[in-house]
Parts: structure tokens; C-alpha cells; sequence
């Protein structure tokens, strides 16, 4: 069965960047879209091995392009916090606090 798909949107929002959004929850085999909107990002995932492929850190998008990544089969159920920095607003961005990921199926 195919996945379903995500979409994460990153900008700068005055003098902060933003995650939209903050919190995504999903299962595994899903496909989550990072997209960077009016600033060049970086995405660190302390825990790379939740993705098929395993992403090392840094994984860098440059303004107006995006990059799909695929959450692993056999990836573990809970919460994944990961780390956005926005070149824009030389800043980390932040959703209503750090952004992360919530795999529960």
C-alpha cells in the first residue's frame, strides 16, 4: 500500500522563520515534502533513521525547491523533533515551539 503525502512548508515571517506546520503526524511509509519558501533552509534530523533512505544531516534546500522524503517502514512510533535553519533570518525556525514529527502507525 502507498503512502500518503505531506507537505511542510518553511518561511520567514518578519524576523523569525516559520514551520507550517509545527506538528505532523503521520504513518510509516508516508512521503513528507519540505518545502523553502523565500529562504534557503537546512534540515537536521537527529534521528536520521526514521527515513528510507537514512538522511544524514544536513540536508539543505535551496528558496522555492522542496525535497521529499519517505518515513521507513519499520520506523519508530513517537515523537521525532528536528531542527530548521533559515539562511533568510540566519535563525532557527520555530512552529508553535520546535518542529516535529509524530509517527504513530
Amino acid at each position: 500500500m502507498a503512502g500518503n503525502d505531506h507537505d511542510v512548508v518553511i518561511f520567514p515571517k518578519g524576523s523569525d522563520c516559520t514551520v507550517e506546520p509545527a506538528h505532523l503526524a503521520v504513518n510509516e511509509d508516508d512521503f513528507i515534502t519540505f518545502f523553502a519558501i523565500g529562504t534557503d533552509i537546512t534540515l537536521f534530523f537527529p534521528e536520521p533513521d526514521i527515513f528510507n533512505p537514512r538522511q544524514v544531516d544536513p540536508v539543505r534546500i535551496k528558496s522555492g525547491k522542496n525535497k521529499k522524503l519517505k518515513i521507513k517502514a519499520s520506523a519508530q512510533r513517537g515523537v521525532h523533533s528536528y531542527g530548521v535553519h533559515c539562511e533568510e533570518t540566519s535563525s532557527f525556525a520555530l512552529g508553535n515551539s520546535d518542529p516535529d514529527i509524530i509517527i504513530y502507525g
